[in-house]
């Protein structure tokens, strides 16, 4: 193995255990209204707040048109299969309703101006048009080649919270 590959891997173990803790402060929990200062105890999909809607549609028809490359995720959530058990038999989805919210959470609000421009110069590196939906929806499907067992998506949620995190910092 070389040294490109082991730092993939070493890579790869941080976003995962990275993943696994948020998951743990935002699991069911509305990551915009939290950080605009208000009551955070709700999912996006049963947030009412007008700054939320963006997020929320976003988030619905992600969820509905997204196709996982085989072996990259779990069908169910997004996360890598290293994670969730859920593609299992008998296993049931430890992380549904986590990892599209989030992303569509981190791309809408609240720092939307920061991180739109960002994230439509990182697809176009990606050879994805941030503007074709569809397109996209199919960039995030797919198997990051050289993150084994990671789909875009998730690749997408970890780049977008070391992002969120700093912008997080500077903002306190």
């Amino acid at each position: 193995m070389d040294i490109q590959q082991q730092q993939h891997q070493t890579q790869q173990g941080l976003d995962e255990e990275m993943a696994q803790a948020e998951c743990m402060q935002w699991r069911d929990q509305c990551y915009i209204c939290a950080m605009q200062g208000g009551d955070g105890g709700h999912e996006l999909y049963t947030c009412h707040q007008p700054h939320s809607q963006a997020a929320r549609a976003w988030m619905i028809r992600v969820c509905q048109q997204v196709q996982y490359a085989p072996y990259s995720a779990c069908f169910s959530c997004g996360m890598p299969q290293s994670i969730c058990r859920g593609w299992e038999p008998g296993h049931a989805c430890e992380y549904r309703g986590f990892l599209i919210p989030m992303v569509a959470m981190m791309l809408f609000r609240p720092w939307q101006g920061q991180i739109k421009p960002i994230w439509q110069r990182w697809l176009q590196g990606m050879g994805v048009d941030g503007q074709d939906e569809a397109q996209v929806v199919q960039f995030l499907g797919q198997a990051h080649p050289n993150h084994e067992g990671h789909s875009q998506l998730f690749t997408l949620f970890c780049w977008l919270r070391w992002l969120c995190q700093e912008i997080e910092v500077d903002q306190h």
